[in-house]
């Protein structure tokens, strides 16, 4: 199948991430057996994080911690490497996200330049994300609105449910090429960040939507764009 170089909208998709229990290397056993499948069947299949490296590490070369590597389960780490798999959430409430890249001008003009002279200064990341409300998925716990105010659901039996406000960081994995079909590229950015605005509202015959903004959170990982070619 022949690659996809140029994109729409409907290549790309929002996730939200949390990243699972750390496994172990032990030298022996591969993703698969630490993931609690067996050897060669496929549980470990999937994207990971680096949370510690052996002095002689078993994962991909070039990696530090907190970078991601997708893995088929084959993979046998060694005894000091770990690793956490995504454990990916896809919001099908978005219906578009974007990210906006710039860095701020520094003059750095003297007496003796004809014309001023700049030095570009560190990358500040912008997002936004809008979408359609949906019951479940908009409201989910950690996610857009539970940022803000608390979200409260009774179920038909009596029992309540509730998410006091949590406004801590989350992973988002914007994905511009989702396909991983043979001979394509998977494509995404991958960054930690923090909800600082929202809005939700009706009106008249048009679909109930949202929309946000967020920033760069505080700690690892860097910001990263990733693309891994599909065997």
């Amino acid at each position: 199948m022949a690659e996809i170089e140029r994109l729409i909208g409907s290549d790309g998709k929002l996730v939200t991430v949390d990243l699972g229990t750390a496994l172990d290397g032990d030298g022996i056993q591969d993703l698969d057996e630490l993931a609690g499948g067996t050897s060669g069947d496929g549980t470990g299949e999937g994207w990971y994080s680096v949370s510690a490296l052996a002095e002689t590490s078993a994962l991909p070369s070039g990696l530090s911690v907190g970078d991601l590597f997708w893995d088929d389960g084959t993979l046998v780490p060694a005894s000091g490497d770990s690793v956490q798999p995504l454990d990916e959430t896809e919001k099908s409430d978005i219906s578009n996200f974007s990210i906006e890249m710039n860095k701020a001008e520094i003059d750095v003009t003297t007496i003796s330049d004809g014309v001023k002279r700049y030095r570009a200064g560190k990358t500040d990341m912008t997002g936004s994300l809008e979408g359609i409300t949906e019951i479940g998925v908009t409201t989910a716990a950690g996610y857009v609105l539970n940022n803000f105010i608390r979200v409260i659901e009774q179920a038909t039996d009596g029992s309540v449910t509730v998410n006091e406000i949590d406004d801590s960081p989350i992973y988002l994995k914007g994905v511009v090429q989702k396909s991983t079909a043979s001979g394509e590229k998977e494509a995404f950015i991958w960054a930690k960040v923090s909800i600082l605005s929202t809005s939700l509202g009706a009106g008249g015959e048009d679909a109930q939507s949202f929309s946000g903004n967020f920033r760069i959170a505080p700690g690892d990982p860097e910001p990263t764009f990733y693309l891994r070619e599909v065997a």
